[in-house]
């Protein structure tokens, strides 16, 4: 029985490390290479964030909200489903 317990305790701590080792990893951020033009505009926010417009077309905007004023690429453009070639 108390080998048992040894190895639970062994266990949870191991798991428990584990799981905080993860936490502290940061998220991968993937910046956007798109330079700014005359069809982007920066609006700063009053709790200290931002918004960028990007105009892609007559009819077509990108709104992006940035907590730190660096702008990510999106996951469909990351992963290959809108195309880097975008008009």
């Amino acid at each position: 029985m108390r080998n048992y317990l040894n190895c639970l305790l062994l266990a949870t701590m191991v798991l428990t490390s584990q799981a905080r080792s993860e936490e502290a990893k940061p998220a991968p951020v993937w910046l956007d290479a798109a330079p700014m033009t005359g069809q982007n505009v920066v609006l700063p926010l009053e709790g200290g964030g931002s918004v960028r417009i990007d105009v892609l077309g007559e009819q077509l905007f990108r709104i992006r909200y940035s907590k730190t004023g660096k702008w990510t690429e999106s996951a469909l453009n990351r992963y290959g489903v809108f195309t880097s070639a975008f008009p």
